[in-house]
């Protein structure tokens, strides 16, 4: 591998990789020409070989995996955070085929009580967003990130009249912003969009796009119509 290989860009491929180990080479080639506005800044060929890399290190047992979470082996869990838990299992199951693992589980519980307003797909969302993080900082030996995932959650931007808060607060730098802000952030009036793209870029609306036809699947999108509405206008612009 090229000594001079930007660690952004390797990181970058690595966090894809850890979000879903099940990801191709070619998925995550694919994740970053989406975030790179349609030019991946690696070829396939490193994408390739940066996962591989990943893989053998998280396979040889320096971390482990993380296995599925099963509601009634493990006890001392409240009914109130049990219930949530079961929650976020059923729309794990509904949006990505599989149940929460042991890991989103723990973060699921301790996330309960800050993510209340939110659509479920959301809040699974930012569950798994404090997941990913974490096993990246186990596997890299790095103290785990997640200011801008914490300013979000104290500031609760979703709610429009805490918008202009959320924004003040980072634009003086009191909270960190999203972590893949770009240089014209918070130039649209639409706040929680922007917030939205700046935290997960491109994947989550990838996945909200594949699930706007599919009946079962739109009850868990209740409550956001403006998350809806953006990603459809966004399928509509990238297809006509």
């Amino acid at each position: 591998m090229p000594a001079k290989l930007s660690e952004k860009f390797k990181d970058e491929v690595e966090y894809l990789c850890s979000r879903d180990p099940h990801m191709t080479g070619v998925g995550i080639h694919r994740q970053m020409e989406k975030r790179h506005t349609g030019k991946a800044p690696l070829s396939l060929r490193m994408v390739q070989e940066i996962r591989k890399e990943f893989l053998a290190t998280t396979s040889n047992g320096a971390v482990r995996a993380s296995k599925p979470w099963n509601p009634w082996v493990r006890t001392g869990v409240s009914s109130i955070d049990m219930a949530f838990l079961i929650h976020m299992d059923a729309v794990s199951h509904t949006v990505y085929r599989r149940n929460l693992t042991i890991d989103e589980a723990e973060w699921c519980r301790r996330l309960s009580g800050l993510l209340e307003g939110l659509c479920p797909f959301l809040q699974l969302e930012f569950c798994q967003e404090y997941s990913t993080r974490k096993r990246m900082s186990d596997i890299k030996g790095v103290p785990l990130y997640s200011g801008d995932l914490d300013g979000v959650l104290a500031y609760r931007p979703w709610i429009t009249d805490n918008q202009e808060a959320y924004r003040d607060a980072v634009f003086n730098m009191l909270i960190p912003g999203p972590i893949f802000r770009t240089a014209d952030f918070f130039d649209s009036t639409d706040v929680w969009d922007e917030v939205l793209v700046g935290i997960f870029t491109a994947s989550i609306f990838e996945t909200v796009r594949g699930m706007l036809d599919e009946p079962a699947t739109a009850i868990w999108l209740r409550g956001n119509e403006e998350l809806i509405g953006w990603a459809k206008e966004e399928r509509y612009e990238r297809t006509h």
